[in-house]
């Protein structure tokens, strides 16, 4: 019996896509999750370690510093944000209280017959 290859359209290769998608090789309008043999898991790994071995101890402190620098940068703009915020909210909460004031004045002022 033919069974679909990863990835391909059951129609392509004879079997029909029901069939196929209750053996559990294909799902329509899904791509098949990619799976990792221990032989693959193994390549990886030692890609990795292969890498970091090739990194020497003052590039790895170049690296650290970009690291923080990063880090640094992006609280610096997430603090600088909250700030802005901050003392938005104040100015425009002081206006409100300068426009209540002046409101409060005039109708005072209306109150006791004072014409502006």
């Amino acid at each position: 019996m033919l069974l679909p290859e990863v990835g391909t359209d059951a129609r392509l290769t004879g079997v029909h896509a029901d069939q196929a998608a209750s053996r559990g090789f294909f799902t329509p309008n899904k791509k098949a999750p990619m799976k990792v043999t221990p032989l693959d898991a193994t390549s990886y790994a030692g890609g990795i370690v292969s890498i970091g071995s090739a990194v020497t101890l003052t590039q790895w402190g170049v690296i650290a510093g970009i690291l923080t620098a990063l880090l640094t940068l992006l609280l610096n703009v997430w603090y600088t944000q909250q700030k802005n915020a901050r003392e938005q909210r104040l100015a425009d909460q002081q206006a409100h209280l300068a426009d209540l004031a002046e409101r409060e004045a005039k109708a005072r002022l209306a109150a006791l017959g004072v014409k502006l």
